[in-house]
């Protein structure tokens, strides 16, 4: 993912935590917030509860790799920052789990855009 497009200082995951409004599933929290920048950037936390850094890491590859799928389709809306935090439960989950829990977070939170757009 393109680094402009993702959150990466603690202050703007702190904001989106505070301000921003959230949906959750087994699996995923989605958190987001209006920015005013006009494009969305996205961040992404997993606790160290849920393994170590290379199982962190890998859940963060595979949650990034389908996000950065929407992006290219164009199929996000503009204008939001984004924090995806992973629960427990995604430790065991495989790519195609974790892609559905998070189609599921985007379109119940409306981040997706309709087919006519």
């Amino acid at each position: 993912m393109r680094r402009d497009l993702r959150l990466r200082d603690n202050s703007d995951f702190q904001r989106v935590r505070r301000v921003g409004k959230s949906v959750a599933n087994t699996w995923l929290v989605l958190v987001q917030a209006p920015n005013p920048q006009g494009r969305s950037r996205y961040g992404f936390t997993v606790s160290k509860k849920l393994g170590g850094a290379v199982q962190r890491n890998k859940l963060k590859r595979r949650l990034r790799e389908h996000l950065r799928l929407h992006l290219q389709a164009s199929r996000l809306r503009p204008g939001v920052d984004v924090v995806v935090i992973a629960r427990s439960a995604a430790r065991g989950a495989d790519y195609q789990t974790l892609s559905r829990a998070l189609d599921d977070l985007l379109a119940r939170a409306k981040l997706l855009k309709r087919n006519e757009e």
